[in-house]
């Protein structure tokens, strides 16, 4: 988008609690080992529960033990201003453990609660944390889904801000970094709008930073706000994106990936079987430039930075509006931007041809293609394997029997009871790692130093998984040379421990082997003695 001067409009007064949305509202913040969310592990983690009067009526803080086999990522804790050493220590507790009391959290809601939407609230969280969070507790066997469902509703507030100051500069301020552009870190938008913080990318403090300008979003901007909250719904995105897929109708997108920008979007076709992605063209782009393009250039075409091809995702919280919503109009007529409606309307209309609404078509054809071709036959982590199904409902219920018992001698009838092969394996690594010895059976064994084995194995290129080797890459991107110096003795010492693990794992499993044989001849005796 063009660079524009906003003009600031003053803060309205605050609403009171009484108009106030009915929403029970959470939100969280994770620090992490690295950029890997499948298979990366928190190791901080903070939730707060709010009141109808965006009070905080319940809140976790939650160290968390480094994994035996996860892999710290230098630029991760150089980030999260973390040591090596700080990974292990009397103040943190298991992976396990955390999951479970952040479950607890989130899945225990009062009869008053669960009469109100859940609002899952956070400051950056739809690109890095939601998956985070969801693959965390994918493998400590708890709900994975315990944020989702028809009454759930999810607001990131990095891209909501953006487009507030966009149509309503004023209310929440943006930072400023050392050139004078604008910041939309954390950090910087707190000191902006007068909310200082000394704890930057502690998960605690970044939550409660967070709250802290939630409610001066309620409070300033409640319709605008409602209205992104309830696109977090992918039936309202769905419906909208249907209801403008024919004639002269168009969305405008506000998306905030480098410079902010509005675009004037026709949807035409959607993608795959359940219709969850829709492909879209942007109407700015005269049509001209793209009307000779086969579907399969467009298909090369898409994820060009200079692309007039859109694809939106209706689960993604996008940041769509009809083309008549007041408050985007004004604010777009205003500044003179996007304004030309009826020019877009016009060629809307036109591209709604039967032989290029056929040609998007089989563009969406060769996108689910190429989906296929990329995963098939790629060895990926049971982790990676969350989207193959949802879990049945026995297996659910015995996670849950598992998680509340204490007792791993009380546990494990259940543990044998499991049929998905994917809770199965998380299962195992948790015995491996944290039952008495003589409960840990071979499967156990095997699913743990799977682990070491994948990040040993230097020439993975899953992209799913932090190996030792692509931590060591990391090295020479630390800016501070005494964590750099300790992070290279780290990976050099994880080497050696990860090495021996799979030995001595190898050495228990021959064990079990042996006194299975010894136990099978002394039964066969024992059955020759009643011959």
């Amino acid at each position: 988008m063009a660079s524009i001067t906003l003009r600031k409009e003053a803060s309205p007064a605050p609403s009171s609690t009484s108009s106030l949305p009915e929403y029970d509202y959470i939100g969280y913040d994770f620090e992490a080992l690295g950029l890997f969310c499948e298979t990366d592990q928190p190791v901080q983690a903070a939730f707060v529960r709010l009141d109808e009067c965006l009070d905080v009526v319940k809140s976790i803080n939650l160290k968390i033990e480094r994994n035996p086999y996860a892999v710290p990522g230098p630029k991760a804790l150089e980030v999260t201003g973390l040591r090596p050493s700080d990974l292990h220590g009397d103040d943190r507790v298991s992976e396990f453990e955390a999951a479970r009391k952040v479950a607890d959290l989130v899945g225990r809601r009062s009869t008053a609660e669960r009469q109100k939407k859940m609002l899952i609230f956070g400051y950056n969280i739809l690109s890095y944390d939601e998956q985070l969070l969801r693959y965390f507790l994918f493998r400590n066997l708890q709900d994975t889904y315990l944020t989702t469902g028809k009454n759930a509703r999810r607001l990131d507030l990095y891209p909501a801000f953006q487009y507030l100051h966009f149509i309503s500069p004023g209310i929440i301020l943006p930072g400023q970094k050392d050139d004078g552009t604008l910041s939309w870190r954390l950090s910087d938008v707190m000191e902006a709008n007068g909310k200082v913080s000394e704890n930057a990318h502690d998960a605690e403090a970044d939550t409660l930073m967070t709250k802290d300008l939630l409610v001066d979003f309620i409070h300033g901007a409640p319709n605008t706000f409602n209205k992104i909250v309830e696109l977090s719904d992918k039936r309202t995105v769905s419906g909208l994106l249907g209801a403008n897929m024919h004639g002269e109708n168009f969305v405008f997108e506000f998306s905030h990936f480098g410079m902010p920008e509005i675009t004037p979007l026709a949807p035409m076709a959607k993608v795959g079987h359940s219709g969850y992605k829709t492909l879209g063209v942007d109407l700015a782009v005269h049509p001209r430039e793209w009307m000779s393009m086969s579907a399969r250039e467009i298909a090369d075409n898409l994820y060009r930075g200079d692309s007039p091809f859109r694809i939106v995702k209706h689960n993604s919280c996008p940041l769509i509006f009809d083309r008549n919503d007041a408050d985007l109009r004004g604010r777009l007529d205003e500044i003179q931007y996007r304004s030309k409606v009826e020019t877009y309307e016009r060629r809307a209309e036109y591209i709604r041809r039967p032989d290029i609404v056929r040609k998007f078509q089989e563009v969406t054809a060769l996108m689910e293609q190429g989906a296929r071709d990329k995963f098939s036959g790629r060895k990926v982590t049971r982790e990676a394997e969350l989207y193959n199904g949802f879990t049945a409902n026995e297996d659910r219920n015995l996670c849950r029997i598992i998680s509340e018992e204490d007792d791993w001698e009380r546990r494990m009838p259940q543990v044998a009871k499991i049929k998905d092969p994917r809770i199965k394996e998380f299962a195992g690594r948790l015995i491996a790692m944290s039952a008495p010895e003589d409960l840990v059976r071979e499967e156990d064994l095997l699913a743990l130093r799977e682990q070491y084995a994948l990040r040993l194995n230097d020439e993975d290129d899953s992209g799913v998984v932090q190996t030792i080797a692509i931590a060591e890459q990391e090295l020479e991107n630390v800016e501070d040379p005494d964590l750099r110096a300790e992070c290279a003795e780290m990976l050099k010492t994880l080497r050696l421990e990860f090495a021996a693990q799979i030995r001595k794992i190898d050495e228990r499993i021959d064990d079990l082997k042996a006194f299975e044989i010894a136990q099978q001849e002394k039964n066969e005796i024992d059955l020759e003695l009643f011959v």
